[in-house]
């Protein structure tokens, strides 16, 4: 592990565009600079302890994310991703950990912090079971996330919408939403992660967790991930994320994720060590920080096993978007 994190300082810096120009990174071969790179970048930095900026080098990193904002809108550019709200939420975490905010006001969002009938329409416009993962749970949760970072809502507002997500969950896997027509898969387990760690955010509880973790245990893969290929991308922080968190208070429901978070710690850990496997996931900035991520999450658990000094930083323990 000491390996690895000393490999991400490395990289940040070969990551940088080569123009020379502060703050901006190359994220993959096809897309060369966009928001979620320089996001990513500060948030690997930021989880290896390493955020020891200058006043003037956090500014550069600032000034680049802001650089991707509408200033009309409010919008961050979402790149390749479907979300603006998922872009935005991401640009509003990094600038927190930098300690600066957003250059223009969230227009686009205005409407969601008045009438509650504008939010219910808002809601039942989103992708809740076909693409869950890159509809609602993308949305609503980078909302919610938003307004908790910027507070640009009262504590009410934040009942009201988690007393209707209460409502609509499904008593039989624990995720989203209530009567789903269509087989519980990873979709459902991606979005159902970013309102997880919402309610985690708020210290809200979270109903139905035996089914939550059952249903998560169902859909790891037979390699000790959750997705047949590598990198496993965010999926195996969603997964393991869920399963440390909603069995920390239950000891039968620890019992049961301890050796599937296990098997996930030594899958990923023996895929960073191998050359040829890490080469593949240092390919893209996103998979590297979700990664990054996920070992924090099970350094948590097995801190002897995931080894570090100092010890990784979990984002979502600070800032309530990843």
């Amino acid at each position: 592990m000491e390996k690895f994190t000393n490999t991400l300082q490395e990289y940040v810096k070969k990551r940088a565009v080569p123009s020379g120009k502060p703050g901006f990174f190359t994220r993959n071969k096809n897309i060369k600079t966009d928001v979620y790179a320089t996001c990513d970048v500060v948030n690997i930095l930021y989880t290896i302890n390493k955020m020891d900026l200058t006043i003037g080098e956090k500014l550069e990193f600032a000034d680049a994310i802001n650089s991707f904002q509408n200033p009309l809108t409010g919008q961050f550019d979402k790149s390749d991703h479907r979300s603006e709200y998922h872009s935005t939420a991401m640009a509003v975490s990094a600038l927190k950990l930098l300690g600066a905010q957003p250059k223009y006001p969230l227009a686009f969002l205005e409407e969601l912090k008045a009438e509650w009938e504008a939010i219910i329409c808002w809601l039942n416009k989103r992708d809740w079971d076909i693409n869950p993962w890159n509809g609602c749970g993308h949305d609503v949760p980078a909302v919610m996330s938003i307004f908790a970072n910027l507070e640009l809502v009262n504590l009410k507002w934040f009942d009201k919408l988690f007393n209707w997500l209460d409502e609509q969950q499904s008593d039989r896997t624990g995720m989203w939403p209530k009567n789903s027509a269509n087989n519980l898969s990873i979709n459902h387990l991606g979005s159902a992660f970013h309102f997880y760690f919402m309610y985690e955010h708020f210290k809200r509880p979270i109903n139905y967790a035996p089914q939550i973790i059952e249903s998560t245990l169902s859909l790891q893969k037979g390699n000790g991930s959750w997705l047949n290929e590598w990198p496993a991308g965010f999926i195996d922080l969603d997964a393991t994320y869920t399963l440390s968190r909603l069995s920390r208070f239950n000891q039968e429901l620890r019992y049961k994720s301890i050796p599937t978070l296990k098997t996930n710690a030594m899958y990923t850990l023996s895929k960073i060590q191998n050359s040829e496997e890490l080469n593949i996931l240092l390919e893209d900035t996103h998979n590297t920080l979700g990664t990054l991520q996920n070992l924090a999450v099970l350094q948590e658990v097995f801190p002897n096993l995931v080894s570090t000094y100092p010890q990784l930083r979990l984002v979502l323990n600070y800032s309530p978007f990843i």
